[in-house]
């Protein structure tokens, strides 16, 4: 009715306790591949994780960033687990958007790759939902179209930044894109998908930062 957004200071606060700044923070999103016909020694419809982004906010505010793609159909558990576990810092929080995926997709590594198990679930217990305090009524806006998608809310906080001028735009095209990508023989084509695929799933840890720092800045403002 007031046509503005509706904030919930104290509720965002309580969301800003809940990650510790004293230690880094990191930051992760990942993609999945599945198909009705199955990699080697997996299920129909399966979720495969074949790319992740990644980013570590230290104590003073800098960041370093990984990124990880599979170039290869078959299931790359072994290598995404390892390449995840060095990616994010040894402590302190882990920042997603939509905790259940993370986590499903965390578990399912830590079910292919017994020997890093251990160090693979312990990441879920670090994780945290950035998604929440938008879902849970913390800060609302018509803009979000009744939406918590991490391509409604980023719009409103940080307008600058935007999926737009992507070619890839939404996350139902990467695996037809990533299917392509690794079968194809043509070289340039193949980096080409490559280099949007990545380009799409930094922008996703990058809105994240920028969602959590504009939380913050609530706060001192």
């Amino acid at each position: 009715k007031s046509d503005g957004p509706v904030i919930n200071l104290i509720q965002i606060q309580e969301f800003l306790n809940s990650v510790d700044k004293t230690q880094p923070i990191s930051f992760i999103d990942f993609e999945t591949f599945s198909s009705a016909i199955p990699l080697d020694g997996s299920k129909p419809f399966q979720d495969h994780a074949i790319q992740f982004s990644s980013a570590v906010m230290n104590v003073n505010g800098a960041i370093t960033r990984n990124d990880y793609i599979s170039t290869q159909l078959v299931d790359v558990s072994q290598e995404f687990a390892e390449q995840l576990l060095d990616s994010v810092a040894d402590d302190g929080a882990i920042l997603v958007w939509y905790a259940p995926f993370e986590k499903k997709i965390i578990k399912g590594l830590a079910a292919n790759v017994p020997t890093l198990s251990g160090d693979l679930l312990a990441l879920n217990d670090r994780i945290v939902d950035l998604m929440s305090p938008f879902s849970k009524g913390g800060y609302v806006d018509r803009a979000f179209e009744g939406s918590f998608s991490l391509k409604k809310v980023l719009p409103v906080l940080a307008p600058d930044l935007s999926y737009s001028d992507l070619s890839v735009t939404n996350g139902s095209q990467i695996g037809s894109q990533w299917l392509e990508m690794v079968q194809t023989e043509d070289v340039q084509r193949k980096f080409k998908i490559m280099s949007d695929l990545q380009q799409y799933c930094s922008l996703d840890t990058t809105a994240m930062i920028r969602i959590y720092q504009e939380l913050n800045s609530l706060m001192t403002s």
